[in-house]
């Protein structure tokens, strides 16, 4: 009867400790997070380290898996997904991509609206981030952890140096698939032929489309120099990237998981921030060593001039309010 008592006894004390691992095994929450980008993009290393940051602090309670280069699906695939809790959170690759859900968006896809890199940050971390993430993307069902930077966008393509608006005469030009977008580039007289981005590069090799225009550091992890022969600096214009959360899952984080979430969302900023510059300048150097043709000479008040009917029919639907965002910013 002793014999029984002591096996039951230990049997308990085994389901107990079996039953106390199950559930530290069911504590730890894994979340995948999405991105179009390749994993050496500036983008992916931040977002790497973002998540070690949080696996650290909750002490292996939530693991982000961050999963890029589009397995997950193209960025509107992501937002769609993200929106509709089918992911629970996303890096879009620029504000303009919720264009499509948000008309107001659309701002950051207006050429030359953002002068350079210091405009863009006083923006993105004062009024005009806030209003972009409060008032724009939110109200989607989404909660923004931040933004990372993503930098200016350039041409590349296949025909020729591209200096003034006329050179882009009828030439195939892959853009995302984002209307304003288009519009701008039919100003400059470009064929512009909207496509994901993990399709691009077989598009350019297989010369379904003569060029693109994406910001430096995709250009190259891409390997897009490796298909186009020519780049042409045009800065033409400058993309942030939310990282998004949804809502409901978001609202399953307790407040203290939130801020650390939060915090390390910060980090990665100035992360991207920082490897974006160092990047953004390595990857020039080996572009332009690889065999294409670097063109700096570009005249921007031609190109701004040519786009200008789009800042007006922005302006004329959305108001003038984030113009006046951009002002401050410009100002501080």
């Amino acid at each position: 009867m002793k014999t029984l008592k002591r096996n039951v006894v230990a049997v308990c004390i085994c389901l107990g400790l079996v039953m106390g691992l199950s559930q530290d095994a069911l504590a730890a929450r894994k979340i995948q997070i999405g991105h179009a980008y390749a994993a050496q993009h500036p983008m992916h290393l931040s977002m790497e380290a973002f998540a070690a940051q949080v696996k650290q602090e909750t002490k292996g309670e939530i693991e982000f898996e961050i999963v890029p280069s589009g397995v997950l699906g193209g960025e509107i695939e992501l937002i769609q997904q993200t929106v509709g809790g089918m992911l629970d959170a996303s890096l879009i690759g620029a504000i303009t991509m919720f264009q499509g859900f948000a008309p107001k968006a659309a701002i950051e896809d207006l050429p030359f609206i953002f002068t350079d890199r210091l405009v863009v940050h006083k923006a993105v971390d004062g009024a005009f981030g806030v209003y972009m993430a409060e008032k724009v993307i939110e109200p989607l069902g989404l909660k923004v952890a931040t933004f990372l930077e993503h930098g200016f966008r350039q041409i590349t393509n296949n025909k020729r140096a591209i200096t003034k608006p006329e050179d882009l005469a009828g030439m195939k030009l892959r853009v995302p698939p984002l209307a304003l977008r288009v519009e701008a580039f039919k100003l400059l007289g470009a064929n512009p032929v909207p496509m994901a981005l993990p399709e691009l590069f077989t598009a350019l090799q297989q010369g379904t489309v003569d060029g693109q225009e994406n910001p430096m550091a995709t250009i190259e992890s891409y390997k897009f120099n490796e298909v186009q022969k020519f780049l042409s600096l045009t800065n033409h214009t400058y993309v942030s990237a939310p990282l998004v959360f949804n809502k409901d899952s978001w609202k399953s984080f307790d407040a203290a998981t939130q801020k650390i979430i939060l915090d390390a969302a910060k980090k990665a900023q100035t992360m991207s921030r920082d490897l974006y510059v160092n990047y953004e300048t390595e990857a020039l150097k080996r572009v332009r060593d690889s065999g294409v043709t670097v063109t700096t000479d570009v005249d921007y008040k031609a190109f701004a001039d040519k786009v200008k009917p789009v800042w007006e029919s922005f302006r004329q639907k959305q108001g003038n309010e984030l113009f006046d965002l951009i002002s401050q910013a410009e100002k501080k």
